[in-house]
């Protein structure tokens, strides 16, 4: 007998494969959206699904590469490739090759190999599809009602999904099952969540208020100190992008902007601040650290002492087999490092193509700033703003948590692909309405 939330998960999938295959293939991006994001294999009500042995996520994928092959003539993707692109394509064989000139991978490797070069796959796809504004909009709204569905899950979530007073497991697809990486998922969202909340009418400001009050609850109860940091990186940016360029907007986003932090203030309980206290009482100096941040410098030394003596990488996905070589006090650890965990498994190629694609998004996102002059481009700059706002709630979240294939991260460094052939392909059909 399958539960209801079975039967619901299974009659969206179908369709969504279906409509890929027959209609468009945007239909097949937001069922693999929705499949990342709740992912049956992960949830009680998902185990009849997971019995049955489908790989839900390279189902949807062959759905979304069917539904380009036969909808080719639907496509408008202009330049087959940016240089975004080809990064994302040399970071895949860097981590192939890794597995070559590394260590060689032991019983605690985890190899992202295949994972990788799926995620590849996928926004190379998306980055193709999702060529104009409407689907890019439908893109973040899909993203906002499955953050309010993963929100009102974190709500409700059941006793056992707590660990040491902080929701830490049962909410969300496997990218995010764990705390900090949910509360960084959250935070990530927000920014396009309040860009909408700012531009559209008021019955979608009333939605966008109500997800964005379960998205802040989600953080609050994962009591992640990364995120917090990652947020307040994000509140800072708004300010400054906001005063700076947003004209015409800025008292709006000053207004709303202060406004959300005193209600985020207001959701707060004590078990949040008793954990987050602990970063003000931190003296790396004196050693007056908790055990938790203690294991992350311990782990954070260990990854620079790999890269001084395998500056090629140990080979992806080796960091917890050999860390304990390296510090016998923390076997089996992560790096609690995006940065960190790439510079010892990729060594210094992969850090530098990692480095070298958080820079060209922004200077992407710059380049499409610049084109949305008029007034009939001008939501580029709102979704340029969100995008830029979450790449440094992200990146800053990725200094405590580690996102080195975690695939919503390169989703996010993509959206500067997908906003700028989205405006291309609209100056191109304006100035064929006026030829």
């Amino acid at each position: 007998m399958f539960p209801l939330k079975s039967i619901l998960f299974l009659s969206l999938f179908s369709v969504g494969c279906f409509g890929s295959i027959f209609f468009h293939p945007m239909i097949g991006v937001i069922t693999y959206v929705l499949d990342y994001n709740i992912s049956p294999a992960n949830h009680w009500w998902g185990l009849p699904l997971t019995e049955m042995g489908i790989q839900w996520s390279k189902i949807a994928s062959i759905s979304i590469a069917l539904g380009m092959v036969i909808h080719h003539k639907k496509l408008n993707f202009g330049k087959f490739l940016y240089f975004q692109e080809i990064l994302l394509i040399i970071f895949v064989a860097l981590i192939w090759g890794s597995q070559f000139w590394g260590l060689p991978q032991g019983e605690l490797t985890t190899s992202n190999a295949l994972k990788m070069t799926k995620i590849a796959f996928f926004i190379l796809m998306l980055t193709h599809i999702v060529t104009t504004k409407k689907r890019f909009e439908l893109l973040i709204w899909t993203l906002i009602i499955l953050a309010f569905y993963l929100g009102f899950s974190a709500y409700t979530a059941p006793s056992w999904a707590f660990k040491a007073g902080r929701l830490d497991i049962g909410v969300g697809g496997p990218d995010f099952m764990e705390g900090n990486f949910l509360g960084a998922h959250f935070a990530m969202v927000l920014p396009f969540i309040g860009v909408m909340f700012l531009k559209e009418k008021w019955w979608t400001k009333i939605l966008c208020l109500v997800v964005m009050a379960f998205c802040v609850n989600a953080i609050i109860l994962t009591r992640s100190r990364g995120v917090l940091l990652g947020c307040a990186m994000g509140v800072l940016t708004a300010l400054t992008l906001g005063t700076l360029f947003m004209k015409g907007k800025r008292t709006k986003i000053i207004s709303w902007v202060t406004l959300g932090i005193i209600g985020a203030f207001l959701l707060t309980d004590k078990g949040f601040w008793t954990r987050m206290v602990t970063l003000k009482k931190t003296n790396f100096k004196t050693q007056n650290i908790d055990a938790s941040a203690m294991g992350r410098i311990w782990a954070w030394e260990a990854s620079l002492k790999m890269f001084k003596k395998y500056p090629m990488g140990i080979g992806e996905g080796n960091f917890k087999n050999y860390v304990g070589y390296f510090d016998d006090r923390i076997p089996g650890k992560d790096t609690h490092s995006t940065y960190l965990r790439c510079l010892a498994e990729l060594g210094i190629l992969g850090i530098f193509v990692l480095f070298l694609m958080i820079i060209n998004g922004f200077w992407m996102l710059i380049k499409i700033w610049n084109l949305a002059k008029t007034k009939e481009l001008y939501d580029y700059r709102w979704y340029v703003f969100a995008t830029a706002i979450g790449l440094v709630v992200f990146l800053t979240c990725g200094a405590f948590i580690t996102e080195t294939y975690v695939e919503e991260f390169y989703w996010l460094l993509f959206f500067p692909v997908v906003l700028l052939r989205s405006i291309v392909n609209e100056q191109k059909e304006s100035s064929e309405q006026i030829l």
